[in-house]
Formats: C-alpha cells, sequence, structure tokens
C-alpha cells in the first residue's frame, strides 16, 4: 500500500507486529542444566525464535548456539550499526548476557552507544546484560616490544644500535601485518576476560580483508619468528667477534632482548591458533555479513562467503542494509512529467518558474515542486539499482543464508533505544 516495511511495522498491521517471546523461553533454558542441557535449551530456543512473527526473531534464533558472532563486511555498509543493535536486541529482547567488543581500529561502537568505552568490559547504561569494550590494538604491540625495546635502549655501540634497528622494523613488520588487531584484540579478550559470564559475544570487525587475514596470521607470525631467529644470530656473530677483538661488553642485552621477543611471539602464535580453531569451529561462532545492494558490495560480499567457506567458518545471514523502500518502486512511471530527450529536470524547473516573477511565490512553489520530483526520481532511480543487485544476492545466497533487509533510515542510529527500533525494523521476504 505504499508504506515502508518500517512504517508497516510501527503501525502493527499485518505481520510486522511485536509480539513477546514465548513464556516458556526462559523456563526450559533454566531446566536444561545437564550434560546435554545447553545444546537442549539452544536448540529450544532457535526453534521459538525461528518461529517468532519477525526478521529479528529469526536471526536471534539462527545465532542463539553461538557464543561468538562476527559481524563484517565492506567498509561503510554498516558494520557498527549491525553489531550494536544485534547485541542491544540479544540483551533486550532474548534476555542474554552480551559483550559487544570492537576489533576495527577505527573504533565507531562508542559513537554508536553514545557511551564512553575503554579497553575494559563496561557496562552500557539503560541496557541490562549487556557489556562492551574497545581495544587499541597499537597498545598491546606496544607492550609486545616495549620490554625488548628497553633492553636495547640500555646497550650502546654500534652493534647494540643495529640491534635497536632491528627489533624497530620487527614492531613495524608486525604491527602493519594485515590481521593483527583482530588477532590482538581477540587474543586480550581470551586472556582477559571470563567468557562463562557471557552468551554471546558480538564483534564488530575491520573491513573484510583484514578480518580474513585473520585466519593466517599462524603462518605469517611463523615467518616473523624464523626472521627474527635469523637476525638474533647473525647479530650474535658480530657481537662475539667485536668481544674477541675489542672486548666490548655491551654485547650482553643483545640475548635476553631478542629471545625475550621472540618468546613472546611464539606465545602470540599459539595464541593465534587457538583463536583460529574457535573461529572456524560452527558450532560455536558465525559470521554475520552485512552489505549493501550496490556493485561493489555484491562483488566484495560474494568474496566474502567464498573466502569464509574455503576457511570454514560458519556463515548463514546477510543483512542487506541502506535499501530504499519498495514503495519507490510501485510508483507509476506516467507520475513523472514529460520531459524531452536528454533533457534534464532543472531546464524544465526553468520554463515552469518562468512564467513567475523571480522570487514571486508562483515561482518558490514552482520550484519546490521541482525539487520534490528530482527527488522522488531520485529515489526511484536508486531503489531500481538497489532491487537488481538485492535480486543477485538472493540469486546467489539465497539458499545457504537467510537474507535479511534495512531501510535507509530517516534518523541516526545512535543510541540504545534507536539501536533497538533498528533492529526491530529488519525484515524478510516472508514479511513483504
Amino acid at each position: 500500500r505504499g508504506m515502508s516495511c518500517a512504517e508497516h511495522h510501527r503501525s502493527g498491521s499485518g505481520k510486522h507486529r511485536v509480539r513477546a517471546r514465548p513464556s516458556g523461553t526462559w523456563v526450559v533454558r533454566r531446566r536444561a542444566r545437564g550434560a546435554a542441557a545447553p545444546a537442549r535449551a539452544a536448540r529450544a530456543l532457535a526453534a521459538m525464535a525461528e518461529d517468532g512473527n519477525t526478521a529479528l526473531d529469526k536471526v536471534l534464533g539462527r545465532l542463539s548456539s553461538k557464543q561468538f558472532v562476527f559481524v563484517g563486511g565492506k567498509g561503510g555498509v554498516g558494520k557498527t550499526t549491525a553489531s550494536s543493535s544485534l547485541a542491544v536486541a540479544f540483551a533486550r529482547r532474548a534476555g542474554k548476557r552480551v559483550l559487544l567488543v570492537s576489533t576495527d581500529p577505527a573504533h565507531n561502537v562508542s559513537d554508536s552507544l553514545e557511551q564512553p568505552l575503554s579497553g575494559t568490559a563496561q557496562a552500557v547504561a539503560g541496557v541490562d546484560n549487556l557489556w562492551a569494550l574497545e581495544i587499541d590494538p597499537a597498545t598491546s604491540v606496544d607492550k609486545l616490544f616495549g620490554e625488548a625495546e628497553a633492553i636495547a635502549e640500555a646497550a650502546q655501540g654500534d652493534l647494540m644500535q643495529r640491534m635497536k634497528e632491528m627489533l624497530f622494523e620487527m614492531r613495524d613488520w608486525v604491527s602493519h601485518l594485515p590481521g593483527i588487531d583482530e588477532a590482538i584484540a581477540l587474543v586480550h579478550i581470551l586472556e582477559n576476560e571470563s567468557l562463562a559470564k557471557y552468551d554471546h559475544i558480538v564483534l564488530d570487525t575491520a573491513p573484510t580483508g583484514h578480518t580474513l587475514k585473520l585466519l593466517q596470521l599462524p603462518g605469517v607470525l611463523e615467518l616473523g619468528i624464523k626472521r627474527l631467529e635469523g637476525w638474533r644470530v647473525k647479530l650474535s656473530q658480530y657481537i662475539n667477534m667485536a668481544a674477541m677483538f675489542f672486548r666490548n661488553p655491551t654485547s650482553e642485552p643483545v640475548a635476553p632482548a631478542t629471545e625475550q621477543l621472540a618468546a613472546k611471539l611464539r606465545g602470540l602464535k599459539a595464541s593465534v591458533e587457538k583463536l583460529r580453531s574457535l573461529i572456524t569451529d560452527e558450532e560455536r561462532t558465525s559470521f554475520v555479513c552485512v552489505g549493501i545492494a550496490e556493485a561493489l558490495s555484491v562483488h566484495e560480499t560474494k568474496r566474502l562467503t567464498s573466502a569464509l567457506k574455503v576457511a570454514h567458518v560458519g556463515t548463514s545471514i546477510m543483512l542487506v542494509n541502506k535499501l530504499f523502500t519498495k514503495s519507490f518502486l510501485d510508483k507509476s512511471q506516467d507520475s513523472e512529467p514529460p520531459r524531452g530527450d536528454n533533457e534534464p529536470p532543472a531546464s524544465k524547473a526553468q520554463k515552469r518558474t518562468a512564467d513567475g516573477t523571480p522570487g514571486s511565490a508562483a515561482a518558490r512553489v514552482s520550484t519546490e515542486a521541482d525539487l520534490e520530483t528530482k527527488a522522488l526520481a531520485l529515489c526511484r532511480s536508486r531503489a531500481k539499482i538497489q532491487h537488481r543487485y538485492l535480486s543477485q544476492l538472493k540469486q546467489e545466497h539465497g539458499i545457504s543464508h537467510l537474507i535479511v533487509m534495512a531501510e535507509e533510515l530517516m534518523y541516526e542510529p545512535k543510541g540504545t533505544a534507536r539501536l533497538q527500533e533498528f533492529a526491530s525494523s529488519w525484515y524478510t521476504d516472508d514479511d513483504t
């Protein structure tokens, strides 16, 4: 009837009415405490949510048994909004204990929640059972190299200068590894947070490429350890020669500095390997793909889902964001005013306003009408483009994924109330 999905949802009509979750949800979960109880409870929750009335119920149902939920996609498609909304929905609608984590170096979760965050989990104001944190990977890299660099700083001489340069070069190499931000952030969580207290950990990730590179980090770090070992052996040879000829006593700090760093890199490699095992455990982890209905995002999403499949990372939900309402597609083409071939709307405006004195009421009304016509034509054109790419996404991923859609908003989804509203407006083909 020309209403957007969000409007239809808010009106309370049809399938878009928000219904309370079944009252037995928490009873089932509390009673299921035996050896196989968590799995049975998760399946029960999933079945209830899948039978729910909204797209959000279906999303929460599919993810109910997943402890780790990665939200990722191409930059600028709304990953932070999606991950924040999902975390709020888990906590408010499903009553789960949730930790929202930003592993993107360009943190936006604090802006999305309208609350300052740090590297330690903080309760989110106004939402029970929701905590959030933003980890600065640069700080973790500083900690990784800091002690070794302090030892090197205490040394003197040309050889010690070479050692300092080597450590700084190694630091630069590690800090620029694709995926190292996510790796250090997730290792920090695994080592410093009590994961057992959370039902879900929702991760707002960096753009696609960095997230996928995380899976290759153990092998890359192994190369770094070998490179460091090669440098250490070579420096040790020079130092031994210098000590023989010049009795240089400043060679002692070299071994502890490089060996300490190598030990830390080996520890990081072991942690990343555990992390990779966790990410590829489809029983515990799922990846939510976020995109928009445009060519670049569609191609990126296809590469992402293919890479996730090769890496054995589970993914079954795809959120297509920032859609123009379908009502624009329902408008008749005859509603457009006639226009000559290749004649821009602006020229028509000039002709229509020519009858009125510039600045007169008639001229202003005519100009406003033309702006509305141009705005409608723009929205209709964008809706057509999006419909074409949305159809492509459904054709390519409709079997393997639940395709969830979200319309372009007339407000900024900031703050927990708006984030909840945004999540509640999601819809699927079954809702239209």
